[in-house]
């Protein structure tokens, strides 16, 4: 596992919180106590846009995604809407690098978390 591998050498440390849960019963399935909503899914999938762009940009890469602002800067979902859609029109216009394309992102989630 080469992620764990460089995470350890690196002493970095992950939690991962979801697997807290109500005490078992028996024959029931415990449910989970922490658990994000859709609106923190948006918001996570929206700042690894941002990220993104950010990550290419010190690869030299300009691309719209710069330009997008973290989730927590918006006040209302539609802002937030409105950006994407900005972002959305200025790569159909060409706003991507050609060394980038196809540029391919999948976001996939059941509601929760993406």
């Amino acid at each position: 596992m080469p992620l764990l591998d460089k995470l350890l050498e690196l002493n970095i440390r992950m939690i991962d919180y979801e697997c807290i849960r109500e005490p078992k019963q028996s024959g029931v399935v415990p449910q989970r106590l922490v658990a994000f909503g859709r609106y923190a899914g948006i918001a996570g999938a929206f700042d690894f846009l941002r990220g993104m762009g950010e990550y290419l940009l010190e690869r030299k890469y300009q691309t719209p995604l710069v330009y997008v602002g973290s989730s927590y800067m918006y006040s209302e979902y539609e802002d937030m809407q409105s950006a994407l859609a900005k972002v959305k029109r200025d790569i159909l216009s060409g706003g991507l690098p050609r060394a980038l394309c196809p540029f391919v992102v999948a976001v996939t989630g059941n509601g929760r978390v993406s």
